[in-house]
């Protein structure tokens, strides 16, 4: 473990929401108001929500190839 993570006897904040901007599938497009889905094994977003978590809301369009987009993080339990 790198000596900069947290450690459990600490008190850390936690985003969980707000707008981020994550790795996303390279292939996969996204338009404003898309689910997209958090692929963990991955490790980027994706449009299959097949065994996957949802992550939030797509804020900007991303074109395939694009390996980045903006997300509204699904903080509200949706």
């Amino acid at each position: 473990m790198p000596a900069d993570w947290p450690v459990a006897s600490e008190e850390h904040a936690l985003d969980v929401g707000g707008e981020w901007e994550v790795d996303a599938k390279s292939s996969d497009t996204f338009t404003p108001g898309d689910k997209v889905y958090w692929d963990g094994t991955n490790n980027y977003l994706t449009v299959t929500s097949s065994g996957n978590t949802l992550a939030g809301f797509i804020t900007e369009a991303k074109a395939s190839g694009a390996t980045r987009a903006r997300l509204l993080l699904n903080g509200n339990g949706i």
